[in-house]
């Protein structure tokens, strides 16, 4: 079952690196996009919760997400790629498609906060971004983007 976890637990993920978990304990100056090895690369981010455009559901063929809070709080929900309909086709320079959902769509949901993380697969779709019931919040997060076929290795 998917869940959001703490960052202690983040060594034991088969797909984190050691060159992931020293990026997290010194983290650059400025946000920005950063190359790591493997084909794997951060996003490093800050923004404010919640965004002017509303979130929309999101999903990824070529890279597994692993979303880590470094600063405030958001609400993230998923479901399975399978219960949503395509809104925007898959754009593979961008690596994302978007999607919409059902009136009856009941999604998982959890808090990302300070120190927790959440991996999500291809199959996975997310909502990002979302307002905790705590409203706003200032964001600095980093999105690991790591090949999918690191896990064919």
């Amino acid at each position: 079952m998917k869940t959001v976890k703490f960052f202690s637990d983040l060594a034991n993920e088969a797909i984190v690196t050691p060159e992931m978990i020293s990026f997290l304990e010194n983290l650059p100056a400025e946000p920005g996009r950063y190359a790591l090895a493997d084909g794997a690369f951060a996003n490093y981010d800050k923004y404010s919760v919640p965004r002017q455009e509303p979130p929309k559901w999101e999903a990824h063929e070529e890279y597994i997400d692993i979303q880590c809070i470094i600063q405030g709080f958001e609400r993230i929900e998923w479901t399975p790629v399978d219960n949503l309909s395509v809104e925007e086709a898959y754009c593979d320079k961008r690596d994302i498609a978007f999607y919409s959902a059902p009136e009856n769509l009941t999604p998982n949901s959890g808090i990302l906060s300070v120190g927790k993380y959440i991996i999500f697969h291809p199959e996975d779709a997310h909502k990002p971004c979302l307002p905790a019931a705590d409203g706003s919040s200032d964001i600095l997060k980093v999105v690991f983007k790591v090949p999918v076929s690191v896990l064919k290795k």
